[in-house]
């Protein structure tokens, strides 16, 4: 397109304010800078959080106020279900907190920490993105009528195929019980969002059977083979 500064190119996909903007409305490019941050931003901090003389309290103060908001900028208008690299980016997470905590042992084996050792302190990193849109959401909500941003928000919220951004908020608030008029009173619903807790699993994603008691200790069994074949390994 040729304007009076010149010749603007079409292109696929472009950088604005420091987050990636797709003519489709995905964010998968987006969301694959934010693994990316967090890549360089662990190879950075790595050699840290291997050491012994530092607390994991502080580790983890380190993580949610350095790494981690590598990964959250303009996370607000983003969406989390369909082909997004979400579960991604949850791996990323998790291997840093694994490389935080250390691994554990169970039987006289070392083995990685599992999942459900990682959160106790924190959140995940997808609970953080859905706190953020949901406050995003409640500030536009607020706004003045007459507002341009509130204007464009009425219009896309009143037609028949709704932005998929704001059915997954919509869904986040019906999921929590918070009303309408809650987000008026802006206090109360940061209030709100601050003491939340998802219960299911918000990319819907099938966990399959339950493992038995049995399943368990076969897997069990085989894992120490396999690490002390391992470790004969190294040792030879």
């Amino acid at each position: 397109m040729e304007t009076q500064y010149g010749k603007i190119s079409r292109v696929r996909h472009f950088k604005y304010l420091g987050e990636i903007i797709q003519p489709s409305g995905l964010n998968l490019i987006a969301n694959q800078e934010r693994i990316s941050k967090l890549q360089k931003a662990y190879k950075l901090t790595w050699s840290h959080y291997n050491k012994k003389s530092i607390s994991i309290k502080a580790k983890l103060r380190h993580y949610n106020t350095v790494v981690l908001p590598e990964a959250l900028y303009a996370v607000e208008t983003t969406m989390i279900c369909g082909q997004t690299k979400i579960r991604e980016i949850e791996k990323q997470e998790r291997k840093i907190l694994r490389k935080i905590y250390g691994p554990i042992c169970r039987d006289g084996i070392w083995i990685k920490r599992p999942t459900s050792e990682l959160y106790k302190h924190t959140q995940t990193i997808t609970v953080a993105f859905r706190k953020r849109r949901m406050t995003f959401y409640g500030h536009i909500y607020r706004m003045n009528q007459n507002r341009l941003t509130r204007r464009i928000f009425n219009i896309i919220n009143s037609s028949k195929n709704k932005l998929k951004w704001i059915t997954e908020i919509e869904e986040d608030l019906k999921q929590l019980g918070i009303t309408k008029e809650a987000i008026k009173d802006r206090q109360q619903f940061r209030n709100l969002i601050k003491k939340c807790i998802f219960k299911q699993n918000p990319m819907g994603k099938n966990t399959g059977m339950k493992w038995s008691d049995e399943r368990k200790k076969e897997h069990s069994e085989r894992m120490k083979r396999v690490w002390e074949e391992r470790r004969s390994g190294r040792r030879s």
